[in-house]
């Protein structure tokens, strides 16, 4: 009977340990949308170039996609499994009925800067001590460029407005011109007075057109922005529901990633450098230096970010109310363990 007993017992222990292999070798492909090349991706880059995202599984593909927009109607068609993006503008979708979730944040800070031509800060006698508000009066009046409607710099510029009671399009205008190059081109030909966009190309302008930074977004120094959720992993909630190990594992990525940023910053910002090869160095150290204030302790979501995000939403969008049960999804943390 003890041998009997032993026997079964070590083949009930065999199908355990083979169904626990299975699980831990599990492959999960996915794509997910990106729209440029910036320092708020840092936790994405690592968890790639380290090989987190292998470790936990994950082969996994960015797909280079022109801007939010594209970006979340690629999520939306199931063309990717996700991508990274602005939550806030992911919340105007998830308003309108779209299968859209936000599940991890890889940026705390909403590390979009804002930089002004020289002629302007001389004009307006602009200096870096100037309290931010003052600094931010600068903008009315302005031609200011973004990338396009409804990404991360057009929202910030809307949301400066918003709270300064001013009317985008009557107190300043708003152009979309795309990316880095075609705005660092029409500041450096006077075309525009200013433009937002997340360092290092904010950084360029500083020192190939002496361009002034009136609003640094990583430092966090504006009050109604602070800890603002800026750069998450937003998924299609079908894809979330169905194959929520795939998402937890990424998540587990995001977390090994932020992990290894901290207790490695020698080898992280050599990672970095790698990614960021196209910037000259006094952009980029001028960048990494705040890095840190932007990359947060873990991914995580949750009732706290989900306020923030619906309240930054409403203040630009009145009439626009955004679902608080359905902006983030806490689910996917807990289910990685985080």
């Amino acid at each position: 009977m003890i041998g009997k007993a032993v026997a079964i017992s070590a083949i009930l222990a065999s199908v355990i340990w083979q169904a626990g292999a299975g699980l831990a070798a599990r492959e999960f492909k996915l794509k997910y949308g990106i729209a440029s090349v910036s320092f708020v991706y840092a936790p994405l880059y690592i968890a790639e170039d380290q090989g987190f995202f292998k470790q936990e599984g994950v082969n996994i593909e960015a797909i280079q996609l022109g801007g939010s927009s594209p970006a979340a109607s690629a999520t939306i068609s199931g063309s990717v499994n996700f991508y990274v993006g602005l939550p806030q503008t992911a919340a105007l979708a998830i308003a309108k009925g779209e299968k859209l979730s936000t599940f991890a944040v890889i940026a705390k800070q909403y590390g979009s800067d804002i930089v002004v031509s020289k002629e302007v800060a001389d004009r307006l006698h602009l200096v870096p001590t100037m309290p931010v508000e003052e600094r931010l009066n600068a903008l009315k009046g302005l031609k200011v460029a973004s990338w396009s409607p409804g990404g991360s710099p057009d929202m910030l510029i809307r949301f400066i407005a918003a709270k300064k009671h001013w009317t985008p399009e009557k107190d300043l205008t708003i152009l979309p011109i795309g990316p880095s190059g075609p705005m660092l081109a029409a500041l450096e030909n006077k075309r525009i007075d200013a433009f937002a966009f997340s360092a290092p190309t904010s950084l360029q302008a500083v020192e190939r057109n002496e361009a002034f930074l009136l609003f640094s977004g990583a430092k966090g120094e504006w009050a109604p922005l602070a800890n603002e959720p800026y750069m998450c992993l937003i998924g299609n909630t079908d894809w979330l529901a169905k194959d929520p190990d795939a998402a937890a594992a990424v998540y587990r990525g995001l977390v090994k990633a932020m992990d290894f940023m901290r207790k490695n910053p020698d080898a992280a910002k050599a990672l970095m450098r790698k990614r960021l090869s196209a910037f000259d160095d006094a952009a980029f150290e001028g960048g990494y230096k705040d890095l840190p204030l932007l990359i947060p302790d873990s991914p995580k979501v949750g009732p706290a970010e989900a306020k923030m995000i619906k309240e930054f939403v409403e203040t630009i969008y009145p009439a626009i109310s955004a679902p608080l049960d359905k902006l983030v999804d806490e689910e996917i943390g807990k289910r990685a363990g985080g």
